[in-house]
């Protein structure tokens, strides 16, 4: 499916969304997520948020079990046809006294992508880098293996995703929930393999 030449890329961390049918626009190919047409703003005006950051010792990989670099096993029902990645790799690092969180998706024509977002498990806003539209999230850890991440543009709830770490520490499951244009919730999932 084509779309609109102004429609842009919504990555969330390891989630992919489909933004564009949750705005009324025409949706784009993805993982579980979105094409965001005509999203305003740019990351600077993100950045202007309050990211003041206590002067604590960031926490173990010990005590994190989400730490650590993830692969993406393409979903067995895929979103889109074809689908749009050969590899999607998600790496979780402690990073001051939160975390950071990079994503490296290689498209199927070998073209790459890289988008990160450091933050902390506070529940507020925190911009994503390596998109051109205000795009934030907010992580807050539901238990000692489990998180939620709530997903804004332009300050805009667009999705909640759930990530939970398997008890062998193996696999990330992240669950994303929306609502699409008529207002049907629509969940997708995505697998990620420690590496």
């Amino acid at each position: 499916m084509k779309s609109s030449a102004s429609s842009r890329l919504l990555v969330l961390s390891a989630w992919f969304f489909v933004l564009g049918p949750s705005l009324g626009l025409s949706p784009s190919f993805v993982l579980g997520p979105l094409s965001l047409a005509g999203a305003q703003g740019t990351q600077d005006q993100a950045r202007t948020q309050d990211q003041e950051r206590t002067k604590h010792q960031a926490p173990s990989t010990k005590d994190q079990p989400w730490f650590g670099t993830w692969q993406q096993v393409p979903p067995e029902k895929k979103w889109f046809d074809p689908w749009p990645y050969q590899k999607v790799t998600l790496r979780i690092e402690p990073s001051d006294d939160g975390l950071r969180v990079v994503y490296d998706m290689v498209r199927r024509r070998g073209g790459i992508q890289h988008v990160e977002w450091s933050g902390r498990f506070d529940g507020r806003d925190y911009p994503v880098q390596g998109v051109d539209y205000v795009l934030t999230n907010a992580y807050r850890k539901l238990s000692d293996r489990s998180y939620e991440i709530v997903v804004k543009v332009d300050g805009r709830a667009a999705a909640v995703a759930t990530a939970v770490v398997s008890s062998d520490g193996r696999t990330l499951n992240v669950e994303t929930t929306e609502h699409d244009a008529k207002g049907r919730t629509v969940t997708t999932t995505a697998r990620y393999q420690s590496r």
